[in-house]
């Protein structure tokens, strides 16, 4: 009843000359008893109660702290029965005053403490492994240099016992440290087809350990390329201790198989490529063709069969008119130099390109003509010309004039007017680019005679081929009279 009261009395505004009264937060440590002793790196738990007046358990604020590492825990770490707990492992060796420390909403505080003992425990001896690192690797037959360096606590590098070991071959050396820790040993392991695990383990005088591992591959003499031209024998180089040798170098004439195909300088003047018996060294003039060697025989296949710098004489291909042409090879005239496949056709009467024709289309000199569908004698503009020596075929005009070609009376030097259109719904016949109409007056007939009579349209001049009312004649009545004449439909004619 009385914590209840004190609340109330808090959250109220006092009466003038009414003060109010408010108690601070208990702590106390339950756990780990006073005067209690624990090893270095022990996992210790502390438990201890919080109560308050004013604030529900849940709102204190707890604080553990030692006199030697500080502020160990700040927080709301209470809960609805005011049970708090903290526990740690990093406690320093030596002895503690822990101290449990509550606030509450008004910065009140309570406090608990107790006195607990860290012994201190000898440290384990430490390993720092050196070699390998990287991409270090071993070979087979070859030794290879270990090396770590090592300290401790408690004794120096003369009593501590080192040993190195792999996970293929087990321990394979146990080297004496030097007097600054730094261990060294030269051993050569086994090939295997993964890597080694590598432990390194140090022991002191008290028998406490340390360890370090690494991972360390070691090849097959035939993996390695020993030269440095990227191959190892492994992958085919058959002379590793030869940079300029390995699988795939360009072969030159040294008497060595350079790209290791199991073939000597192939490719090279000391080599018989075609297979027929000599090398270019020994007077092949085309190592690339059995057929050609020094002394062979000529025949017709375009090569100098015997070495002798000329080709295919005393055959029936050679060139007889000297155009770099036989009549094998399509020149049709072996007796006219400018007589052969690669001629220009000209306009002569002969077939000077060898195409089993004479004059033919586009040959030098020729003129474009153009056909004449309708045989005005004048050609089409619609249809393209093609370039003839002489007229050919349905080309046999040499202009592109006919504006129609499908109608005869459609031409440049028409002049009569027709009533109907050419064909194509056009009435220029005379290709003018435009229609003409042959009659374009109004007719004018006026009764006092005051003007020229004319004749023409009565009303609109019509549409080529189309009729309208048409006037003519105006008859004189009297001295000053005038009358209109005839009448009739007349159609528009045009060009």
């Amino acid at each position: 009843m009385l914590s209840l009261t004190l609340l109330t009395l808090a959250a109220c505004e006092p009466d003038a000359g009414v003060t109010v009264y408010t108690t601070p937060p208990t702590a106390s440590i339950t756990t780990p008893p006073d005067g209690s002793g624990f090893e270095e790196g022990e996992i210790v738990t502390f438990q201890g109660v919080v109560d308050d007046a004013q604030d529900v358990e849940q709102d204190l604020t707890t604080i553990w702290a030692s006199d030697i590492d500080g502020d160990l825990y700040s927080g709301l770490g209470a809960d609805a029965d005011g049970l708090v707990e903290f526990v740690t492992g990093n406690l320093s060796p030596g002895n503690h005053l822990i101290t449990l420390t509550v606030v509450d909403s008004d910065a009140e505080k309570g406090t608990d403490d107790v006195e607990i003992s860290i012994s201190d425990l000898p440290d384990d001896p430490v390993i720092e492994l050196l070699r390998p690192t990287g991409n270090d690797y071993g070979v087979e037959g070859e030794t290879f240099t270990f090396k770590a360096q090592v300290s401790d606590e408690q004794d120096p590098p003369g009593y501590l016992t080192v040993s190195m070991s792999s996970s293929f071959d087990g321990e394979f050396c146990t080297p004496a440290p030097a007097a600054d820790g730094l261990v060294v040993c030269d051993e050569e392991l086994s090939v295997q087809e993964t890597e080694h695990i590598l432990t390194y383990t140090v022991t002191d005088s008290e028998g406490y350990t340390g360890n370090a591992t690494a991972y360390f591959l070691v090849y097959a003499g035939t993996a390695v390329d020993n030269d440095g031209d990227n191959f190892s024998e492994d992958q085919g180089d058959c002379d590793d201790e030869d940079p300029d040798i390995y699988p795939g170098a360009e072969e030159v004439l040294n008497y060595e198989d350079d790209d290791c195909d199991t073939i000597v300088d192939e490719g090279t003047a000391n080599y018989d490529d075609d297979e027929d018996g000599q090398t270019e060294l020994e007077g092949d003039c085309d190592d690339n063709d059995p057929h050609s060697y020094k002394g062979g025989t000529e025949t017709c296949d375009g090569a100098d069969n015997d070495c002798d710098t000329e080709t295919d004489e005393d055959t029936e291909c050679s060139d007889d008119d000297g155009d770099t042409w036989t009549e094998e090879d399509g020149d049709c005239d072996d007796t006219n130099s400018n007589v052969n496949p690669s001629e220009v056709e000209v306009c002569d009467g002969i077939d000077n390109n060898c195409t089993d024709g004479t004059d033919e289309e586009n040959a030098t000199g020729c003129d474009t003509w153009y056909v004449d569908s309708d045989g005005d004698g004048y050609g089409s503009s619609v249809i393209p010309g093609k370039c003839y020596c002489d007229a050919t075929g349905s080309y046999t005009v040499d202009n592109s004039s006919d504006c129609y070609d499908s109608n005869n009376k459609a031409s440049p030097i028409q002049t009569s007017y027709f009533d109907v259109d050419r064909g194509d719904g056009s009435f220029d016949y005379d290709c003018s680019g435009k229609e003409d109409k042959e009659y374009t007056d109004s007719y004018s007939c006026t009764l006092l005679c005051l003007a020229p009579a004319t004749d023409g349209w009565i009303n609109a001049n019509p549409a080529c081929g189309n009729s309208a009312s048409y006037g003519e004649d105006c008859w004189l009545l009297s001295s000053d009279l005038c009358e209109p004449g005839s009448t009739s439909s007349k159609t528009q004619t045009c060009r």
